[in-house]
C-alpha cells in the first residue's frame, strides 16, 4: 500500500468475534495485538462463552495483554453442540461498528450468523469476514438443507479468511459467489513446541525410563480426543493383529470411547493410554516421541500436527485431516493415508517403521523447516495484515 493508503487505514479497528479461548488463539491474538499496535490498528476480541464440553483449558483473563470480553448469553445444546446466543455481542458490534469483523467458531452459531446475515448489526462500512477452517471431507452434511443454509450464510460475507488449499478448494465449489480470500494459517507457540521441547530432549532416556519405554524402541504419540471421528479404534485393529516390531504407541486424550479402547488394548503392552495431558506433559511426550500419528476420519484444521512440525517430527496422517497439502510432504516428511482403508494404514505405519529412529529423525528435521517456511508467528501475523488492508 502506498503511504497515502496507509494514513487512511491509520486507527481501523478490527473485531473478532469466536466461541471460546483457547491456547493456541490467545497465543495469536496477543501476536496479532502487538502487530496491529505498531501498525497504529486497533483489536479487540469478543468471546461468546468461558469454554464448552470437553474443554479442559483454563484460564487467567486477567494476563491477557489484548483487548477482550467474554460475553453474557445463553448456551443452549443439541447432540452436545453448543449454539452461542450473545444479545450484547450483537448490541456492541451495532453501536460502535469496526471496520472489519472477523467472525469464527462455527457458522451454525446464532450470535455469528446473525451478524453475517444482517445488515444493519455492523453498518454499511463495516467489511464482514468469515473466518472458516472448513474441510469437506469433516463436513457431516455435504448435501441438503443444512449444506444450504451453511454456504447461504457464509456467502454473505465479504471476505474469507481460511487456513489453507482444502478449505480454498471447499469454497470455490461450494460457494456459488466467489469472495475474496485471506489467508491465516493456524499457529501454535513456538517457544513452546520448538524450544522447550528441544531442551527437555537432553531428559529423554529419563524421561523414557519413566514410562517404561525402551530406548531403542520406536515410540509413536497420537494426541487427541478419544471420539469415533478420530478413528483410533480403527488404526488399532489395523495393526494390531500383527504388531509391527518395535513400535509403541502413546496415546494422550480423554474422550467418549476412552473404556471401549482401554478394553481394546488390555491384551497388549505395546499402548499405553495417558489420558488428559497438560502442556508440560506434552512436551515430554513430544520429547520422547519418534513421530505422530493422526489417524482422523473428521478433522477440520488438526493443531497436533503443527506443534508435530515445531518439534521436529514427522507426522503419519490420514487425507481426511485439513491442513496435510501445507504440513506434509509425503516421503520427506511424513505420510498420508486413507482412514478407511486398514490396509493403507497398516502399510503407513509399517513403512515409517522401516525408516528407523536414526531415518524418522532426518524426516523430522525437514518437518522444522517447513514450521519456519509456512507457520512462523510473525510472518503469518504480517502477511494476514498485509491482505486484510489490501482488501479495504
Amino acid at each position: 500500500m502506498g503511504q497515502r493508503s496507509s494514513m487512511i487505514m491509520n486507527g481501523c479497528r478490527l473485531v473478532i468475534v469466536t466461541n471460546i479461548p483457547s491456547p493456541y488463539r490467545l497465543y495469536l491474538f496477543e501476536h496479532l495485538y502487538r502487530i496491529m499496535q505498531s501498525k497504529g490498528l486497533s483489536l479487540e476480541v469478543m468471546f461468546m462463552a468461558e469454554t464448552e464440553p470437553w474443554r479442559y483449558w483454563s484460564f487467567d483473563s486477567s494476563r491477557w495483554g489484548f483487548p477482550h470480553k467474554v460475553h453474557w448469553g445463553l448456551h443452549p445444546y443439541w447432540r452436545g453442540i453448543p449454539f452461542h446466543i450473545n444479545p450484547t455481542i450483537l448490541y456492541d458490534v451495532w453501536r460502535r461498528p469496526p471496520n472489519w469483523l472477523m467472525l469464527g467458531g462455527s457458522w451454525a452459531m446464532p450470535t455469528t450468523a446473525l451478524l453475517a446475515v444482517s445488515p444493519r448489526w455492523a453498518g454499511p462500512r463495516c467489511l464482514k469476514l468469515w473466518w472458516l477452517e472448513a474441510n469437506e471431507r469433516s463436513m457431516k452434511y455435504r448435501t441438503g438443507l443444512v449444506a444450504w443454509l451453511r454456504n447461504w450464510i457464509v456467502s454473505r460475507a465479504d471476505a474469507l479468511v481460511l487456513p489453507g488449499k482444502i478449505a480454498q478448494e471447499w469454497a470455490d465449489s461450494s460457494l456459488k459467489v466467489q469472495l475474496p480470500k485471506i489467508w491465516l494459517p493456524n499457529v501454535v507457540d513456538e517457544g513452546i513446541y520448538r524450544d522447550r521441547v528441544e531442551k527437555t530432549r537432553v531428559y529423554s532416556r529419563e524421561i523414557r525410563e519413566k514410562y517404561k519405554i525402551p530406548q531403542n524402541e520406536i515410540v509413536a504419540l497420537l494426541p487427541s480426543r478419544l471420539a469415533p471421528e478420530k478413528n483410533i479404534v480403527g488404526l488399532l485393529k489395523a495393526i494390531s493383529e500383527d504388531w509391527p516390531k518395535g513400535l509403541r504407541l502413546l496415546i494422550a486424550g480423554d474422550g467418549p470411547l476412552y473404556h471401549h479402547i482401554a478394553e481394546l488394548i488390555k491384551q497388549t503392552d505395546r499402548v499405553k493410554m495417558l489420558g488428559y495431558q497438560d502442556t508440560e506433559r506434552m512436551v515430554e511426550l513430544f520429547a520422547i516421541s519418534d513421530l505422530v500419528i493422526l489417524p482422523s476420519l473428521r478433522d477440520r484444521n488438526p493443531l497436533v500436527i503443527i506443534e508435530a512440525l515445531w518439534a521436529g517430527l514427522p507426522v503419519l496422517a490420514s487425507i481426511n485431516v485439513g491442513n496435510w497439502p501445507e504440513a506434509i510432504e509425503p516421503g520427506r516428511n511424513g505420510w498420508l493415508f486413507d482412514p478407511t482403508q486398514p490396509q493403507e494404514m497398516r502399510k503407513a505405519v509399517l513403512e515409517a517403521v522401516a525408516v528407523g529412529r536414526d531415518g524418522l529423525r532426518v524426516m523430522g528435521m525437514r518437518s522444522r523447516e517447513i514450521a519456519y517456511e509456512r507457520f512462523e508467528t510473525s510472518t503469518v501475523v504480517h502477511r494476514f495484515l498485509d491482505q486484510l488492508l489490501n482488501l479495504s
